[in-house]
């Protein structure tokens, strides 16, 4: 009697040994019939009797173990997400995708089988895997409103039927905005959602500081000038752009600023007169060194007793004075440019008129451009 080499039966697996022949069988696991089929690791053994013989083999069975191999349940999930499909060490590994790695990463629907093989042993298993398609939409670009404009917001395309939640805690399908901020919608469909987000920004109808009448001393040809705001078109009534504008002809003038608000208009006029006595004070210069209007200083033919100019920021700080009427200020306050905007001065001044002198405190603004 020969029960074989010992051998190696792989997980799930088994082996039959079967010895006709003779007239009574006894295995160690207590059966007496001529086969027994085993599955489980260890040492067998088998007596038979022939005639008056006794004779006896025995085989040492090995396992395999398969490690408790399982790529798991089938699975579900959203598009785009992460999946890792990995199997337990083996010697070798063959995908259904063709992959030869221990492990692989799906990004389509289908079935994916991986076989395993250690030594002799084969070990397979097989998993469904079903990706579902994400609510794809979009809010649209960053939006600009006017004041107290009302936007209505929605999901492009329109996902009809599926839970919308926006970042307020709302549910419809539309939203209106409340103001400038950040919106955002999530759209859920069989489990799987998507956000997007809209910046709402405010805008309001621009603004011009109101230019004063003012006058051209002997036809000299004057200049004004507005501060420029962003995103902002502007033009005088001949529609000119100029900015600082020259004024030589008199006459009656206004400046519109416009944007995607609307528009606003200032009037003003410009009138010649005779300046034996008379001061102008200009209401803008720009100090950028390019040798065109860089100095502040008041044009004037008369006899000025006790001069006195000051000039001041928005808040109140001095910046520049003089008792000279013949001064020239180049913009700057302890060795530095001042910053562009609108600065206030103050004259202080006697001029003549018949046999007295009269005190004049003229103010008015001062812009600065660069």
């Amino acid at each position: 009697i020969n029960l074989g080499n010992d051998t190696t039966i792989c997980s799930g697996d088994s082996i039959v040994y079967d010895k006709p022949g003779f007239s009574s069988y006894l295995w160690n696991t207590g059966n007496t019939s001529q086969s027994i089929k085993v599955k489980t690791p260890g040492l067998y053994w088998l007596k038979v009797k022939y005639l008056s013989c006794t004779i006896a083999d025995s085989v040492n069975i090995a396992y395999m173990s398969d490690a408790g191999f399982s790529l798991g349940k089938d699975t579900s999930l959203c598009d785009e997400s992460p999946l890792v499909l990995k199997g337990p060490t083996f010697d070798s590994y063959l995908w259904n995708t063709g992959s030869t790695t221990q492990q692989i990463n799906p990004v389509t629907t289908g079935q994916y089988w991986l076989r395993g093989k250690n030594g002799n042993c084969v070990f397979r298993d097989t998993i469904l895997v079903n990706f579902k398609p994400l609510p794809k939409f979009t809010l649209g670009k960053d939006l600009v409103l006017c004041d107290t404009a009302v936007k209505t917001l929605s999901a492009t395309p329109k996902h009809t039927g599926k839970i919308h939640k926006w970042s307020d805690g709302s549910t419809a399908e539309t939203l209106k905005t409340s103001g400038k901020g950040t919106y955002s919608l999530t759209i859920t469909d069989n489990g799987c959602s998507v956000s997007d987000t809209v910046l709402v920004d405010g805008a309001l109808k621009p603004s011009l500081i109101p230019f004063s009448d003012t006058f051209m001393c002997d036809e000299i040809p004057i200049m004004l000038s507005f501060l420029a705001e962003s995103n902002v078109n502007y033009s005088w009534n001949d529609l000119k752009k100029d900015n600082p504008r020259k004024f030589i002809i008199a006459g009656n003038y206004w400046l519109k600023a416009s944007n995607s608000c609307g528009d606003s208009i200032v009037y003003f006029s410009v009138r010649d007169t005779t300046c034996k006595c008379k001061i102008y004070v200009p209401n803008v210069f720009s100090p950028n060194l390019d040798l065109y209007n860089d100095n502040f200083s008041i044009v004037h033919a008369c006899d000025l007793r006790d001069f006195k100019i000051k000039i001041y920021d928005r808040w109140g700080g001095m910046v520049y004075k003089s008792d000279d009427s013949n001064f020239s200020w180049d913009g700057t306050y302890a060795g530095k440019k001042v910053p562009q905007g609108v600065y206030i001065y103050v004259l202080e001044y006697r001029k003549q008129s018949g046999a007295f002198w009269i005190l004049e405190k003229p103010a008015g603004n001062i812009l600065i451009t660069y």
